[in-house]
């Protein structure tokens, strides 16, 4: 992560998308504008892929990017990362942080063949 900025309100943030990173600048209420808008994201999704084809959730959004498909399956994966997170915080006396590779799951057979459906059924 890189910081942006050491201004007073300004929250560094890293847009991470593919092999692509890049770091803007956020203001504190903007930043917090984006946070509350997370747990409706989940309530919207199938409304927003409802009608892609296949070839659609396929395809990246830009070179080197993830397809729909991968991006739905990647948000049921660090759900579930999270949780497992937690409990190990709450349950374990030293507990340690694991990470995950998110680019080689995303390039995981499962990430192309098993229906987003899975996902969002996760996600809920």
């Amino acid at each position: 992560m890189r910081w942006v900025g050491e201004q007073e309100g300004w929250i560094p943030c890293v847009i991470r998308s593919g092999d692509s990173n890049r770091s803007i600048q956020l203001a504190s209420d903007t930043r917090l504008y984006y946070i509350r808008q997370v747990p409706g994201i989940v309530n919207d999704l199938p409304l927003l892929l409802t009608g892609l084809s296949n070839e659609q959730l396929q395809t990246p959004y830009r070179e080197g990017g993830w397809t729909n498909q991968q991006i739905v399956h990647h948000m049921a994966d660090n759900d579930m990362n999270a949780v497992l997170r937690f409990k190990r915080a709450l349950t374990e006396e030293s507990p340690s942080a694991c990470s995950y590779r998110e680019d080689s799951w995303a390039e995981l057979q499962d990430y192309k063949l098993v229906p987003i459906t899975v996902s969002l059924s996760l996600l809920e």
